[in-house]
């Protein structure tokens, strides 16, 4: 494993994008921080955490040699990951909560952000940024969602380093299935994993409450509701909010 560790940066996943100018960079090089002042969340929000406490870093992904018609595919391919090593290595019941932050005990530990570059009109790579609430006790209280896995587990501390293996690791055994063609295997994990599927929930869009359930997420990405008239509905990132997290 490439693995570049430093102690504060602005965000990993710029310090990234600025070393894959070179054509050289080695797939799956990892930058880790102990401190981001300038993390970056879905839609340009901000991922603040504090620091040295939980795992910050960026791992680049090379697909140059793929067809990706749908980028949203890797999007599930690295939720999975990070969901697979929390519930393989933490033993933590998890759940993926479109498009791909991490909810355990309802209660947000994960958020993946992917920037990817584009090269002749196709992807030409992925820059993975991801965030994990570790060892984290106190959040700010406007974050009224989120929460740590060593206050899930009960534990004081647990090691960062060893965390961060068995993602790396879970990301390139998911990324190599994108490699073999598997996208139907990674959307059938996907599918399973997704909170709320086929559930009755209540949904917060345009200032409005509704009930609706879940049924489906296209291959862009798009969230599929059926709502109590019994038609289907598409809504985009930032669109539509589950009313608990509103």
């Amino acid at each position: 494993m490439n693995i570049i560790k430093l102690n504060a940066i602005d965000s990993t996943n710029i310090f990234l994008k600025n070393l894959c100018q070179s054509d050289n960079l080695k797939n799956f090089t990892t930058v880790v921080a102990e401190h981001q002042y300038a993390g970056k969340g879905q839609m340009g929000t901000t991922w603040s955490v504090e620091e040295g406490k939980n795992l910050t870093f960026s791992v680049y992904v090379d697909f140059s040699n793929e067809i990706i018609k749908h980028p949203f595919l890797i999007s599930k391919a690295i939720a999975l990951a990070v969901s697979d090593t929390i519930s393989q290595h933490c033993k933590l019941k998890n759940k993926i909560k479109w498009p791909n932050d991490i909810l355990s005990q309802k209660k947000k530990i994960a958020g993946i952000l992917i920037e990817n570059i584009f090269r002749q009109g196709k992807i030409h790579a992925s820059i993975i940024g991801i965030g994990l609430n570790v060892n984290q006790k106190v959040f700010n209280p406007d974050l009224k969602h989120a929460s740590s896995l060593s206050i899930l587990l009960k534990k004081e501390k647990l090691d960062k380093d060893i965390l961060l293996e068995k993602i790396l690791l879970n990301i390139e055994k998911r990324i190599h299935q994108i490699y073999q063609g598997k996208d139907e295997k990674i959307t059938k994990d996907y599918l399973k994993s997704l909170y709320h599927l086929g559930k009755p929930s209540m949904f917060y869009s345009d200032e409005t409450y509704f009930m609706g359930k879940i049924v489906g997420i296209t291959e862009d990405g798009i969230l599929q509701i059926e709502k109590e008239d019994e038609k289907v509905y598409e809504f985009e990132l930032k669109q539509i909010k589950f009313a608990q997290f509103v």
